[in-house]
């Protein structure tokens, strides 16, 4: 299968985004577009998980109904500031398959003692985290991401955007994650627009370790399995990004229970 690992399906509020959205028909025939065969889809900024929860609900119910075969897996916003969050996550437990954790827009790192009570969770139901990496390093350090990885072993961690945007952030994190000794820790292509900064993680830490993503809406998998098109790969390489290794992280659940 192959898999975009990084999908926002709602509404953007963030004036940054000027209003982009999608709805669950939008991510179908992007991702159909691309010829991924699946997703796994979290909110948007506007952290309305419940919503995203009933989308992909009436799109597995449609699926199940017709020629289309397309996949979804849930992985909540982890809005650490919401009081009923932990209720609405244990509440839905049986049909989350990992959890994302935005530190930049819930402005709070994710080594913060409140995100402690999700990473345990996600330790008990072998979840994969998806952290968000960008250029505000007080909040949304790649460093924040391996301190979590090293404490907690059990739990394997995406780092989004390869670390952050922008290249100089990028490469640091490869050669970060390449340096230690840290089997858990995965890099995300979202955002990724340098195809050497992706043949720079292949040399480093090899293509078991990434995961293809897009942040659609605000990318698109097309463009994005453009960057690695353009890199000409064996067919072993490409599928290991394309969806063979998150396909491995998700069924580690399965195997758990």
């Amino acid at each position: 299968m192959n898999i975009d690992g990084h999908v926002h399906l709602g509404r953007w509020s963030d004036e940054r985004f000027f209003g982009v959205e999608a709805s669950i028909d939008d991510v179908e025939r992007a991702l159909i577009g691309a010829g991924l065969d699946g997703a796994a889809v979290t909110a948007t900024d506007l952290r309305r998980n419940d919503s995203v929860l009933s989308s992909l609900d009436r799109a597995r119910e449609r699926g199940s109904a017709s020629e289309v075969r397309v996949r979804y897996w849930f992985f909540p916003w982890v809005d650490v500031n919401d009081v009923g969050m932990m209720d609405f996550v244990g509440h839905h437990i049986d049909r989350i398959d990992g959890l994302k954790f935005h530190p930049s827009f819930d402005r709070t790192p994710a080594t913060d003692r409140r995100y402690l009570p999700y990473v345990e969770l996600a330790a008990e139901h072998a979840l994969p985290v998806l952290l968000h990496c960008g250029r505000w390093q007080e909040m949304a350090s790649y460093k924040f991401g391996i301190e979590l990885a090293s404490a907690h072993p059990g739990v394997d961690f995406i780092l989004a955007h390869m670390g952050g945007d922008d290249p100089r952030l990028r490469i640091a994190c490869v050669e970060d994650v390449a340096a230690g000794d840290l089997p858990n820790v995965y890099l995300d292509l979202a955002g990724v627009r340098e195809y050497w900064c992706l043949e720079r993680a292949l040399d480093r830490v090899g293509s078991e370790r990434l995961i293809f993503g897009s942040d659609f809406p605000l990318g698109h998998p097309r463009v994005y399995r453009a960057l690695i098109d353009v890199l000409d790969l064996p067919d072993e390489v490409e599928a290991a990004v394309m969806g063979r290794n998150l396909l491995g992280l998700l069924s580690k659940r399965r195997m758990s229970e």
